[in-house]
């Protein structure tokens, strides 16, 4: 894990204000790019598996510095005091490197005499 993209994440992501309500009708999210389709959905989840923050962000087309802002079951469009979207980066590399899982290597017990009838094919 890259620990500046963490920090950002927490930092700025999760603590970005939210500011003006812009809409708070469903039909509209399209328009502020924060619909299932066209948004950028984070779920924040914890040890247990549990989802304990949910967000989709818009991003802004007319103001890029910032952004749009839809929180959990809450129907309200929120417009965010900064553009946080290039932070939400669904490239593994933005992230880091997933660590390599180990292979436990297979031991061989010295005491196992148990020969092989199968034919060794070269």
């Amino acid at each position: 894990m890259k620990s500046q993209s963490m920090d950002n994440l927490f930092e700025k992501v999760l603590k970005v204000n939210r500011g003006t309500i812009i809409s708070e009708n469903p039909e509209k999210y399209g328009k502020y790019s924060v619909d299932d389709s066209a948004g950028t959905h984070l779920a924040v989840i914890d040890s247990k598996g549990e989802t304990v923050g949910y967000y989709v962000f818009g991003r802004s087309r007319s103001d890029y510095s910032r952004s749009y802002i839809r929180v959990g079951s809450d129907p309200r469009v929120y417009l965010a005091d900064q553009n946080v979207t290039y932070m939400l980066q669904t490239r593994p590399t933005y992230w880091g490197e997933k660590p390599k899982e180990e292979i436990p290597l297979l031991q061989s017990d010295p005491a196992d005499t148990t020969i092989s009838d199968t034919p060794n094919i070269n």
